[in-house]
């Protein structure tokens, strides 16, 4: 442990000339004073390949070096101090403090539903406490009894906050008891004492008595970055913490009073320390074997409803591939709150459809950490709408980890939405749109029986994150044969041209594809116009050139959704139109959506504010006489 504890020390001291070389840019967190518990708590775990797994915080580099990062990958990558090697066993977190204990929950959830021997440990700040994520993702580990140590840092200054205006409770543990987990205080610049504290949690954690939490009382002697002054901070405090309690110094005075303790020993040590090394050669991360079951070879031609298609869906890829599972509130015994997931649990049993606490930030975090182990977990949201709760976790951890680690995050995050059901303004939301300009997500939107069974097939078999967006209006109102047990793959990205035409085109999706097709109907019986309707099923990727074939086949062009319009998708679609295929038009991009304001409860209120087939006819007659 002392060599690392100097190899962290030496390697921060670095950082620190580049960084003042302008070498390192953005910002510098230094651990110093505070290495002894990073170090001692890294220690306690298994290492080498495939072994625990740890999430560190910014000032937490002694941990990676303890399980085998090299000093020479941390200066190559720290300027992006998010990147990771899961085979080696660390998850870089992302600067939105909190949302690392759900996602590692995730990994430790996948230890469990293995029945690995392994642990997961992660790193929590005294401030990061605060948050809703550290909350949400405590409740969610300890319900499922997960092996999860958290390392709660007691670092006495939050940036310039103390502890007192952050918490009013006198110990980070406390907090942790009232979730029902056992935590243990101890002062974390004492090494053994966090080592033996840590070690103990372990063996806790793998014997299946689930999560612990550690509150190590420390002190950060640096500021939050080299930037921060630490004007907020007492002098003589620093100056105490210092010279009285500096974690490597005691470890020095402990091997010195301890048998055999002499300081030529300790100077071979502090020559060695710099040298830094990892362990054994990389080798890729291990995926679980596919041991799917064989499909139903028979095709069996019933008409079923969209739901029953979406269940289908769901049931075959869980037949299929045995690392696909679900979780979500009220999915197992009580089927879902449409009854999509009915009987999934007494087939598929407990550990593969999981009931969660009313949490969508834990949901969504612990479907991605298992997603990086190599799962396939569909997260329901009850309602599409309670997605904006997990909205920091989607869009800032779950999207951009491909992109900051390599990770591939093979996630689907579905759930009912839209309106036409009388459900008011936070049971009715479509809300592409929030997350349509994310890079990192896909998102889809089936709008007949067959697409909500080929797209949930292929979003889930997809290695990025799909949100699935299904229309509950049409749950049980479409219906159509669907062939049970064949393979039905519908391509994450491609069109469906619902009609053809020649006058003008409408592009859509979702419920509104149905609207714009009675609207076709109306306008060929009574106009004799001829309207080519484009149902997109994908929003993210979009297909462009599908877009742009109907536009150049009619030249004429009305969008149409249900979401409302200012900020709407079909505002892109019109700018996209405009730079590719303007040439072909004869007429102004049109068009009809929902009016700007929250969705009303009153029946006659909805239908004003939604759109209506009248509204799409009046629209097109207006184009075609353009």
């Amino acid at each position: 442990m002392y060599r690392f504890l100097r190899l962290t020390r030496t390697l921060e001291e670095r950082l620190t000339a580049l960084y003042r070389q302008s070498k390192v840019i953005g910002g510098l967190f230094r651990s110093l004073g505070q290495e002894g518990e990073s170090v001692a708590s890294a220690y306690a775990l298994e290492r080498g390949p495939n072994r625990d797994v740890l999430s560190p915080l910014i000032r937490n580099l002694g941990s990676m070096l303890v399980k085998g990062a090299t000093p020479v990958e941390i200066l190559r990558q720290y300027m992006n101090v998010h990147f990771n090697d899961l085979e080696l066993g660390y998850l870089g977190q992302i600067s939105h403090l909190g949302d690392m204990i759900p996602v590692m929950t995730g990994i430790a959830l996948t230890f469990k539903l293995r029945g690995e021997a392994r642990v997961g440990l992660v790193y929590i700040g005294d401030g990061a406490t605060s948050t809703g994520t550290f909350h949400e993702g405590l409740n969610f580990a300890a319900v499922q009894k997960v092996p999860l140590i958290v390392i709660g840092e007691y670092n006495r200054w939050a940036y310039s906050t103390p502890p007192h205006k952050q918490f009013a409770v006198q110990h980070l543990a406390d907090k942790a008891q009232g979730y029902g987990i056992p935590a243990t205080t101890v002062d974390g610049n004492d090494v053994l004492a966090v080592y033996e504290a840590t070690r103990s949690a372990v063996e806790r954690a793998r014997r299946g008595e689930g999560v612990h939490f550690i509150e190590v009382k420390t002190y950060r002697r640096k500021g939050h970055a080299e930037h921060d002054d630490q004007h907020y901070v007492p002098r003589d405090e620093l100056e105490r913490w210092a010279k009285e309690n500096d974690p490597v110094d005691r470890y020095v005075r402990h091997r010195r009073a301890g048998p055999g303790g002499d300081r030529r020993g300790d100077r071979r040590l502090r020559r060695r320390a710099p040298a830094g090394g990892g362990y054994g050669a990389r080798r890729r991360v291990r995926r679980p074997a596919g041991g799917a079951a064989a499909l139903v070879s028979d095709s069996l031609m019933a008409d079923v409803t969209y739901l029953e298609a979406l269940r289908q869906g769901l049931w075959e890829e869980m037949e299929r591939d045995p690392r696909v599972f679900i979780l979500g509130e009220d999915v197992g015994l009580y089927g879902g709150a449409f009854k999509v997931t009915d009987g999934f649990v007494k087939r598929f049993g407990e550990s593969r459809v999981i009931d969660t606490p009313i949490s969508e930030a834990a949901i969504v975090g612990a479907a991605a950490g298992a997603a990086h182990m190599g799962l396939r977990p569909v997260a329901e949201m009850q309602f599409i709408d309670f997605i904006s709760c997990a909205y920091d976790m989607l869009t800032n951890y779950v999207a951009t980890a491909r992109y900051r680690a390599g990770l591939a995050t093979p996630i689907v995050v579905r759930g009912p939405c839209g309106g036409y059901v009388r459900g008011g303004p936070f049971h009715s939301q479509n809300p592409e749109a929030a997350f349509f300009h994310t890079p990192g997500l896909k998102i889809v939107y089936p709008a007949t029986a067959r697409d909500a069974k080929g797209l949930i097939k292929a979003s889930i078999r997809d290695d990025d994150p799909v949100i699935y967006l299904e229309h509950k209006w049409l749950y049980r109102r479409i219906k159509e044969p669907v062939p049970e047990g064949e393979e039905i793959l519908t391509p994450i990205g491609e069109a469906r041209l619902a009609r053809e035409g020649k006058h003008l085109s409408i592009v859509t999706y979702g419920a509104t594809v149905w609207k714009s097709l009675e609207a076709a109907e109306q306008l060929e019986k009574e106009d004799g116009l001829s309207t080519e309707v484009l149902d997109l099923r994908t929003l993210l990727p979009m297909d462009d050139a599908a877009i742009m074939r109907t536009v150049q086949k009619t030249n004429k062009v009305l969008l149409v959704h249900e979401d409302t319009r200012t900020g709407g998708v079909a505002g892109e679609i019109a700018a996209r139109i405009n730079e590719q295929a303007f040439a072909w038009l004869d007429g102004p991009i049109m068009r009809v959506t929902a009016h700007d304001v929250p969705l009303p409860y009153a029946p006659t209120l909805e239908d004003f504010v939604l759109p209506q087939t009248e509204d799409i006819v009046k629209a097109a007659r207006w184009l075609a006489a353009y």
